[in-house]
């Protein structure tokens, strides 16, 4: 969950999260590394976490 608003209620966080939780059973939402994922590190990423998906911003190499 991508989360920078630091003014949220405590209960809403509860249960945005409990929701989180729900859909992560389900098996409709996946949770992927992110936050300093990059082309050069992703699969050092990947295989560190075993996960086959990550998040990026410049995990694309252009050529």
């Amino acid at each position: 969950m991508l989360d920078s608003d630091n003014k949220k209620l405590s209960t809403q966080r509860l249960f945005c999260a409990n929701s989180f939780e729900l859909l992560l059973n389900q098996g409709r939402i996946k949770i992927m590394p992110g936050g300093g994922v990059t082309y050069e590190n992703y699969l050092s990423v990947a295989e560190n976490l075993n996960v086959n998906e990550a998040h990026g911003t410049k995990i694309v190499a252009f050529d």
